[in-house]
């Protein structure tokens, strides 16, 4: 999980305002006006039009949400805390000032009251699947063949738009699309999953998940039974099993009793098809810094192995072997804990070879040893979670408490945040066989240090530095890819710039580098982007890497050499299948889906100077249908 500046004050929330907001009365017009006002002068450092912090939605976010989403948050999420002695009328009023709109619109966002229903449920064949968060849980390389692809190198250039979809009450597009069976499923920050025919765009059914979620959809036919469904979780820490074809609910369980606990990353399936191992986070430490009397921290990361026929908790392992307990206090008297944090913040890749399941860790919570779980690489056995191995990549890069300290404990207690050091694993390690038939795994940092290891036993086998900005937050991609020829790591610059990078896998040898410079002009009203970076997720076909940039711009790079085949800008505003207003922002997080000649991807990040949006989008080679889009080489 990035670092939150100190000066920021209230950090990673669904909804965030500053605390002198929160004493207002939203109970008339008046009293919103007062609103608005305190958020342009507080609170608009942090969420504002042209920045925002890590996982704290920007203004553009918070005014396309629906009311009830800000209310929910204010009631049972995040925001409840700091308002238990709220009314529910200045909860709603404080939600219809940020948005704008009254409430009672929540029934827009479902299936049944959109324009283009699907005539029918079955769903439609198709050549081609991606059917998780790295498409292949056993190498977590997004590398799809050329047959699944369905899309040649020399066709990209001709990539056109077929259709577009907005997700309505939508201020982010954070989850990877997922295509199974001639279906798109995909989840949205509004609250609601969606199922959607993959060639018309047409919606089969949405599912009422009741609050944000943004790990993938993960597909599987049962053995037992022989039905289709689907699982994913929430941001409450909740997974849910669906009927895949009509969006019933079959099951859904708590994975995590913490207040904080997320699912951010999707679960992956074992390859004998039991067991769902689902990855645990926290957004505590957001908590801890947005006020001084939070007691921080004792939520740690997991993995949960659950039984995929009932949701049975079959293990579950943290990510730090021992619990948090009492380690000292603030200067303000304020308890604190440790160790905590090292959440899994992304899927886990599975090695059926070695019975394994890797992992990737954020940074600790509190400034005390965590035995090295954060920032780290962690193995566990598939079948009892017990830890194989770990290597941390970076120690040390805690929150350490640092709430109401003074500059010279600042400098002496949390030197890595002081000055800007920072590298959480922020995508799945890669297992990929070398020519000599020796395996290794290449685990991505934020910083866009790239470190392999041996998957035997965790030691480092080369170590390489690509990104020049060490303490950007999130300077490299959420995501790499690799068709086994290369590793590709996409990245940003805090300067603007951005590069997709190739590095031999044996090695960790640079084989070539493309850099993008800042754009020269940016779009007026996009939200203040100004960085051709690359923060979306890399996904490689036979010839060609894909990646999406804070600037809205979709390209694809040839594996050959780096050069540019074909880009798109995604940041405007589009007219969509179902009826729904909808605007491309930032391109972030996931990646696209590639499958049955369709390039599926969804635009808008609203996190970290970036651009809101709600549309996702649909290409494929020569269509005659336009949604309002061009080629754009």
């Amino acid at each position: 999980m990035r670092r939150l500046t100190l000066a920021c004050g209230i950090a990673i929330l669904l909804l965030t305002v500053s605390r002198t907001a929160l004493s207002l009365e939203f109970t008339n017009a008046a009293s919103s006006n007062a609103f608005i006002f305190e958020f342009e002068a507080t609170c608009s450092t942090c969420h504002g039009d042209n920045h925002s912090i890590d996982r704290a939605p920007n203004r553009g976010a918070l005014e396309a949400m629906a009311p009830e989403r800000i209310y929910q948050s204010l009631t049972d999420g995040p925001m409840a805390q700091f308002v238990l002695d709220w009314s529910d009328d200045k909860k709603k009023g404080l939600a219809t000032a940020i948005t704008g709109r009254p409430f009672g619109g929540a029934g827009t966002r479902s299936a049944a009251s959109m324009s283009n229903r699907c005539a029918g449920t079955s769903a439609s064949s198709s050549i081609g699947q991606w059917a998780s968060r790295n498409l292949d849980a056993t190498s977590s390389a997004r590398y799809q063949s050329a047959e699944s692809a369905g899309i040649a190198k020399d066709q990209v250039s001709d990539l056109v738009l077929r259709w577009a979809f907005g997700l309505p009450d939508a201020g982010a597009m954070r989850a990877q699309p997922i295509v199974a069976n001639g279906r798109v499923f995909v989840p949205s920050d509004n609250g609601s999953v969606y199922s959607i025919d993959q060639f018309s765009g047409c919606v089969h059914w949405s599912f009422d998940v009741g609050r944000p979620a943004v790990s993938a959809i993960v597909p599987a036919t049962l053995q037992e039974s022989g039905k289709d469904v689907v699982f994913f979780g929430d941001f409450a820490a909740n997974v849910y099993s669906l009927d895949s074809k009509t969006g019933r609910l079959r099951w859904k369980v708590s994975a995590d009793d913490h207040k904080y606990a997320k699912i951010t990353g999707a679960p992956v399936l074992d390859p004998r098809g039991n067991k769902l191992y689902v990855p645990i986070s926290s957004w505590e430490e957001g908590i801890a810094l947005a006020t001084a009397t939070y007691e921080c921290c004792t939520s740690t990361g997991s993995v949960v192995a659950l039984d995929v026929e009932s949701g049975r908790t079959i293990w579950k392992t943290p990510t730090i072997p021992v619990p948090a307990k009492e380690v000292g206090k603030t200067s303000a008297g304020v308890q604190l804990y440790g160790p905590s944090g090292a959440g899994v913040w992304s899927s886990p890749t599975i090695d059926r070879k070695r019975n394994a399941l890797y992992v990737g860790t954020a940074n600790g919570y509190t400034n005390v040893p965590d035995f090295g779980s954060s920032d780290a690489v962690i193995a566990f056995d598939l079948d009892t979670g017990e830890r194989i191995w770990s290597t941390q990549l970076l120690a040390g890069d805690q929150n350490c408490g640092a709430i109401d300290m003074s500059e010279e404990q600042l400098d002496r207690k949390c030197p890595l945040i002081r000055w800007g050091a920072n590298d959480d694993v922020s995508g799945s390690p890669v297992l990929l066989s070398l020519p000599d038939g020796t395996e290794i795994l290449i685990a991505g940092q934020e910083s866009g240090r790239i470190t392999a290891l041996n998957p035997e036993n965790g030691a480092k086998v080369w170590v390489v530095q690509t990104g020049e900005d060490q303490g950007f937050p999130q300077g490299a991609g959420m995501g790499a890819a690799s068709d086994g020829m290369y590793y590709y790591r996409p990245g940003a610059h805090s300067n603007g710039s951005g590069w997709m990078v190739a590095l031999e896998p044996a090695t960790g040898e640079i084989a070539w580098r493309t850099d993008l410079p800042k754009p020269d002009a940016c779009e007026s009203g996009a939200g203040g982007v100004c960085s051709a970076g690359l923060f979306g997720s890399a996904t490689v076909i036979p010839g060609v890497v894909f990646a999406g940039g804070r600037d809205g711009a979709l390209s694809a790079f040839s594996t050959d050499d780096g050069s540019i085949l074909w880009r798109f800008d995604t940041m405007r505003a589009f007219n969509t299948v179902n009826g729904v207003p909808a605007r491309g922002g930032s391109l972030g997080g996931h990646g696209p889906a590639i499958a049955g000649g369709m390039v599926i991807v969804g635009s808008g990040y609203a996190v970290l100077d970036t651009a809101p949006g709600n549309v996702l989008l649909a290409f494929d080679v020569g269509s005659s249908h336009s949604a309002n889009g061009s080629n754009s080489p």
